[in-house]
């Protein structure tokens, strides 16, 4: 019997292996990787830009806080 793999990405996102003609095995995603300045200086009563980069395999949510307050919604991502 002559077994092919074949890798993919499926509906939601996630990426597959198929090893045999009936086996497929999910392949798990590293932990997103986030990055940002170490420090984001601002003046009293003026809006800020806080710029972040998250790189990540499957769907994350992005909440920003100042002294352990929530500023501002959460906002959701997923890959299209």
């Amino acid at each position: 019997m002559l077994c092919r793999q074949m890798s993919g990405v499926d509906s939601h996102g996630y990426k597959f292996q198929r090893i045999t003609p009936t086996a497929i095995s999910a392949i798990q995603p590293r932990a997103p990787t986030v990055t940002m300045a170490p420090l984001t200086r601002g003046y009293y009563d003026n809006a800020v830009t806080l710029i972040c980069s998250v790189v990540s395999l499957v769907p994350y949510e992005l909440r920003w806080f100042k002294d352990d307050t929530p500023l501002g919604n959460t906002l959701y991502y997923r890959l299209l």
